[in-house]
């Protein structure tokens, strides 16, 4: 809370101001140190770096397609609150992306205000619930939403490594052991007191990694 009261500014001078941190959400555990936690509206797994919906938001879900399948026609207002709700879960639905786009074709075919579900409107929309229903049985991966960028270098306590690619030359592989008398300052589990991180490592072979393009 001093952090946040060191950028935001304080109520005291404000007429009407309140906290920017609600003490109510701090009650609820919003701020506690948790791993896996509700935001959002979605259950974020910080250590297996997964999300994934609510039980009761997959079956609120579920429902509402069941609903729509169940139709042949809708009002424009409603099938653009369902296309919101399908979007709002789309990031923890893998391989949904690519369905938005003929569901949104009723958007512009529409007549007097009202959608005709089709035959592959309705198809689309049990594929989508089917996807949904996969929900359950795994959580999405991060990975699945957010592409990392691959690692071209890397250390660790057995020593330094990287990889780079030079246009006109072949790619280079480069790896180097770190001397004993660093691995043991390196901070581990069994060495609490250690006064070198593996973050410091990394850096070396970032530095070891450049001089390594610059000579090549």
């Amino acid at each position: 809370m001093n952090a946040i009261d060191e950028v935001l500014k304080s109520p005291d001078n404000l007429p009407g101001a309140t906290e920017p941190i609600s003490e109510k959400k701090l009650g609820l555990g919003d701020g506690s140190l948790n791993p896996h936690k509700l935001i959002l509206g979605w259950l974020i797994n910080a250590l297996k770096k997964t999300l994934e919906l609510p039980l009761h938001r997959q079956q609120c879900i579920l429902s509402l397609l069941a609903e729509f399948l169940g139709r042949k026609r809708c009002t424009l207002l409603s099938w653009q609150k369902l296309l919101g709700e399908l979007r709002f879960v789309s990031p923890g639905v893998a391989g949904s992306r690519g369905l938005f786009g003929i569901l949104q074709v009723p958007l512009v075919q529409k007549t007097k205000g009202r959608i005709r579900i089709t035959r592959h409107i309705r198809l689309l929309l049990t594929t989508f619930k089917q996807l949904v229903e996969d929900l359950s049985s795994r959580p999405t991966h991060l990975l699945e939403n957010i592409a990392e960028l691959p690692k071209v270098m890397d250390a660790c306590g057995y020593g330094l490594g990287g990889v780079y690619f030079a246009t006109g030359h072949s790619p280079k592989v480069w790896r180097h052991p770190l001397p004993q008398h660093l691995v043991r300052r390196l901070v581990l589990s069994d060495n609490p007191h250690g006064d070198i991180t593996n973050s410091d490592f990394e850096q070396a072979a970032m530095v070891v990694q450049l001089d390594n393009i610059a000579s090549s």
